[in-house]
């Protein structure tokens, strides 16, 4: 059984997928998970303070061109750069060091690319989100604040409004340390010591802990993989090197596409990752952009599958209907342990009958009006987040519209820390 089988048919323009732009690369690590509905007001923001520098707080919108929100009114424009204040705004810590923020673009005129980086810094070659006319295109980023705690906005080309809610940030000696954007692998120029496509049921091994800016103690990174020129649609999963190839997707392949996705991978014994092929040939490219080190209350893990609503796998064996809900236990299923405070796990919509949007949150709290990821017929679309758990240690899983199946992959968890 493929992770994510049925049809993969997305329609998405990639222009970060040449040597000079860099392909899909996300400053980002997904934390609590809400991709935008469109208009949709968020929740007051309200913080819970883990230990070792992670705060997680709700949904708090910080950025809405629409209305004025963070930035001045109005969509960016082509070639535009605009300057986001976070720290010390809605509740954020003064010194914090790192935001997790979910950014959408809506209402594009031209296919182009979003890119994020601290302010001040210099702007990297990197997209943080891509833009296609007539979609809402959501995407979690991490990123590191400038010296004045603000981040800077790119666009690329076209107009078009943003929206950006933060979801958590890091303070102080956080465990996790975000890295200017490094390309680790890059098939098409033989970057990483691979030069050409990676055939079908095959295997890269990529060596990233004690290269560069990650160092050789790090237990996991913060990575964007990207498949290019698909010659079928297939799926890539990422793996910590000496482990066996778990049933997980890390993301789907199509012909004609370039997709990327979001992973927190576990490094193996020797610092590297593997990266399986299913079907077909593809290119790939892998960019960090952060690590653990030392990692106390993060544990990472070798993707285990927690949901498969095809199989019955943590759910009903059917898809999920229009305006319907189920809860899905996390805390002390599988490898995850009873304690787990927040669960890493990539969710993906399969086998939709039409356009809809999902929205995970923690079971026995109200449903907050956003979304977790949208959903499109013949798409198969996966999302990595990192859901709070409280109480029963399970989530809510909510489909608006038509119906779909899902599956879910738990790539690591957070843990209480020291009082």
């Amino acid at each position: 059984l493929d992770p994510h089988d049925g049809d993969m048919n997305r329609s998405t323009d990639f222009p970060a997928v040449s040597t000079r732009s860099a392909a899909g690369l996300v400053t980002a690590f997904a934390l609590f998970l809400f991709c935008l509905v469109i208009g949709a007001a968020a929740p007051s923001g309200s913080a819970s303070a883990a230990s070792d520098g992670f705060v997680e707080i709700d949904p708090t919108r910080l950025l809405d061109t629409r209305e004025g929100v963070g930035v001045r009114q109005g969509p960016l424009g082509p070639d535009e750069t605009v300057t986001l204040d976070v720290a010390g705004v809605a509740g954020i810590a003064d010194d914090a060091s790192a935001v997790i923020i979910n950014v959408t673009s809506t209402q594009a005129t031209d296919p182009g690319y979003v890119t994020i980086w601290p302010s001040g810094g210099e702007q990297p070659l990197a997209a943080s989100l891509n833009l296609d006319p007539g979609q809402d295109t959501p995407h979690l980023v991490i990123v590191g604040l400038g010296d004045d705690g603000a981040i800077d906005i790119f666009n690329s080309a076209g107009t078009t409004h943003l929206v950006g809610d933060v979801t958590g940030y890091f303070v102080g000696n956080s465990e996790f340390n975000p890295t200017e954007p490094r390309r680790f692998l890059d098939t098409r120029d033989g970057t990483g010591g691979f030069d050409g496509k990676v055939a079908g049921d095959s295997i890269v091994r990529l060596r990233i802990g004690g290269i560069d800016t990650v160092p050789p103690t790090a237990d996991a990174v913060v990575v964007n993989v990207t498949s290019i020129q698909a010659t079928e649609p297939a799926y890539v999963t990422v793996y910590p090197t000496g482990e066996p190839r778990p049933l997980a997707a890390t993301l789907n392949t199509e012909p004609g596409q370039n997709t990327p996705n979001l992973a927190i991978a576990q490094l193996g014994a020797d610092g590297s990752i593997d990266i399986y092929v299913s079907a077909g040939a593809t290119h790939l490219t892998v960019d960090v952009m952060g690590f653990f080190d030392g990692a106390e209350t993060f544990v990472g893990a070798t993707p285990y599958r927690i949901l498969d609503s095809r199989e019955g796998v943590g759910t009903e064996q059917r898809p999920v209907g229009a305006d319907e809900s189920f809860e899905l236990q996390v805390a002390g299923v599988g490898p995850i342990p009873e304690d787990a405070t927040s669960v890493v796990i990539n969710i993906t919509s399969t086998q939709s009958t039409e356009p809809s949007y999902l929205t995970a949150w923690p079971a026995g709290q109200l449903r907050a009006l956003a979304a977790a990821l949208n959903t499109e017929p013949g798409q198969n679309t996966p999302k990595l987040a990192v859901v709070k758990l409280v109480e029963n240690g399970a989530l809510e899983i909510y489909n608006r519209r038509g119906s779909t199946h899902f599956t879910g992959d738990v790539a690591g968890w957070f843990v209480p820390g020291a009082p």
